[in-house]
């Protein structure tokens, strides 16, 4: 269902909707926990119509050998009242594969260590691109030990073949960040989007279902969604983002120049890409706050103001570093 389509059945609208006075939609999502491999991603896209640019890139077996010794990390209390943790030690690189090691520790209620064990290895070879284990010998045999090991492996392999839910999740949220998006509601990521990014509103409400039917599941939670409510202009809904959006950027732009400050006082060595993520931010904050005077009729002038300011910060900061 289109947008003009959601506004009709809404507010009973009959006849010819060409003109229908619409400012953008408010947004908003979930997305439960699965996983699903890249080639049915894929095909999502391709069935939505949607810009490829957006999806997901082909699972890093690097990434995925940090994510599964991550996922290792855990604590709990054991039969006896003590607490025990399983750690996991970046030992670096070898020359030939990136190496962790996994310890478990187990503390008495005083919080002193009881025991320390070193259980194993994991181990990326950056050739071969594959993970292999070493399990401490003192531990063969024992169950606890090697279902760690174990589960690392597995995790590993289900990484490099699949895209997990809370990737998704930051794949929505990356793209309705890049559509100029005005906060309505912090504490549940209810957004409002401009009217010009009706259809990929529309192709959002499409992907998501889709994309939570074609995956396999981890959870019996609500299905994944991607909903919107068009908002009608009116002089009401103007003056209320208007504020809302005044308020959010005000908030980044005095984040953005403290930040300035702090790196153009300090000492130490700042890079050309720092300067240059303050710099694109402006730009991209100047094309919102152009779009929002055009669509709400007002004038953000103090906006304006704060962001000639933060934006002659980033330039003396490129400055500062082109000259050392």
């Amino acid at each position: 269902m289109t947008t003009k389509e959601k506004v009709k059945n809404s507010v009973g609208v009959v006849g010819d909707m060409a003109d229908l006075p619409l400012l953008g939609n408010i947004v908003w999502w979930s997305v439960r926990d699965f996983r699903i491999s890249h080639e049915d991603l894929e095909k999502a896209f391709d069935k939505v119509g949607f810009d490829k640019a957006w999806m997901l890139k082909e699972p890093s077996r690097a990434h995925a050998f940090r994510a599964a010794t991550g996922i290792l990390k855990s604590s709990g209390v054991t039969e006896n009242g003590h607490g025990f943790s399983i750690m996991v030690r970046d030992l670096g690189n070898d020359g030939e594969s990136a190496i962790r090691k996994v310890i478990r520790e187990e503390r008495d209620t005083s919080n002193r260590v009881l025991e320390y064990q070193e259980v194993g290895e994991l181990c990326f070879n950056v050739k071969s691109e594959n993970m292999y284990s070493k399990l401490n010998p003192k531990y063969a045999g024992v169950a606890e030990y090697e279902a760690i090991m174990e589960k690392a492996k597995s995790e590993f392999d289900t990484l490099c073949s699949y895209h997990m839910g809370r990737k998704v999740r930051v794949m929505v949220h990356d793209l309705i960040m890049s559509l100029g998006p005005t906060v309505m509601r912090p504490s549940g990521a209810v957004y409002f989007v401009p009217r010009q990014h009706n259809e990929i509103v529309e192709k959002l409400e499409k992907l998501i279902p889709m994309i939570d039917k074609m995956a396999i599941l981890h959870s019996d939670y609500d299905a994944s969604v991607f909903e919107s409510i068009a908002m009608m202009d009116s002089e009401k809904h103007r003056k209320s983002l208007y504020e809302k959006f005044k308020s959010q950027t005000a908030e980044e732009l005095g984040a953005a120049a403290k930040e300035l400050a702090d790196l153009l006082k300090g000492e130490e060595k700042v890079t050309k890409s720092v300067a240059m993520k303050h710099i694109n931010r402006v730009k991209e904050l100047k094309a919102a706050v152009a779009n929002y005077e055009e669509l709400l009729s007002r004038d953000l002038n103090a906006a304006k103001s704060k962001m000639d300011l933060v934006n002659k910060q980033a330039v003396k900061l490129l400055d500062k570093i082109m000259t050392v």
